[in-house]
């Protein structure tokens, strides 16, 4: 039988030496890919736009913005807070590479 790895985004991502989108980014790829507007997307969510605009560019996703999200777009809320985990794990560790 073969032996097969199952890789994680983060393991990936340092495989390919690539930051792993965040989030944000994850959200904002997705709301363009349907041609949905931060402006649109803030107020079908029922927040203000610059509360998207601030996720979209590097903002923390916070847990009522993810419950926002899942609810309205129907993305899974583990799936967001794995990428801002990838994310920041990449992010923490490359600092870590340059202070050494």
């Amino acid at each position: 039988m073969e032996d097969r790895v199952k890789l994680d985004l983060f393991q990936l991502a340092e495989i390919a030496n690539e930051v792993p989108m965040s989030a944000g980014q994850f959200f904002d790829k997705y709301l363009r890919r349907h041609e949905i507007s931060h402006n649109a997307a803030a107020k079908q969510m029922g927040c203000a736009p610059s509360t998207v605009n601030r996720l979209a560019n590097g903002g923390d996703l916070t847990v009522d913005m993810a419950v926002k999200i899942n609810a309205t777009f129907g993305l899974a809320i583990d799936g967001l807070f794995n990428y801002e985990a990838s994310h920041k794990t990449f992010l923490a560790k490359q600092q870590v590479k340059t202070a050494t």
